[in-house]
């Protein structure tokens, strides 16, 4: 459980209530999210200075929280590497 006692469903609208609760140091605009079964994944666009790039926060849904996972299935990072691909052109060039 997180330390605010929160407890979340495995569901896309309760990992975007998490990234709310939960946001990253740099917050980005363009904010996209993408699931493949109990993985989430969203993707930011991140400017520091003069320099962008994609922020990207991967969590997996145990027990009532999103975790970091240890690793992702081939099929889970496959999915989510084409989903980054495919935001780097869209936002980032």
């Amino acid at each position: 459980m997180n330390y605010k006692k929160m407890y979340f469903n495995n569901s896309m609208k309760d990992f975007q209530l998490w990234c709310m609760e939960f946001p990253p140091m740099e917050v980005g605009t363009h904010r996209r999210f993408y699931n493949r079964g109990s993985y989430y994944m969203s993707v930011e666009k991140v400017q520091i200075f003069d320099a962008c790039f994609e922020g990207v926060t991967v969590r997996k849904w145990e027990d009532g929280d999103f975790e970091i996972p240890r690793d992702l299935p081939e099929d889970v990072e496959q999915y989510f590497d084409r989903k980054v691909e495919k935001y780097i052109e869209t936002y980032l060039k």
